[in-house]
């Protein structure tokens, strides 16, 4: 990270967090209500496995680089 956004940094993290921690019980709390406990950890799975899925591909293409970045020099 360079040394003039760092604060911005983890300035955006803190705040995506604490996002989370309202808008996870809020929304699982209405869908719980709405459509049953059962959607929740649906919900839940899904998105956890987006966010595997991202960054298996995310890891992937960076380690490709650095493999082509090494075998270049």
């Amino acid at each position: 990270v360079p040394d003039g956004v760092g604060g911005n940094v983890l300035g955006l993290s803190i705040s995506a967090q604490y996002v989370g921690q309202v808008a996870g019980p809020l929304l699982g709390g209405f869908a719980g209500g709405h459509f049953g406990m059962r959607s929740v950890f649906l919900g839940t799975s899904l998105l956890m496995a987006g966010g595997a899925a991202y960054n298996w591909i995310v890891q992937s293409r960076r380690t490709r680089n650095i493999l082509a970045q090494a075998g270049s020099s």
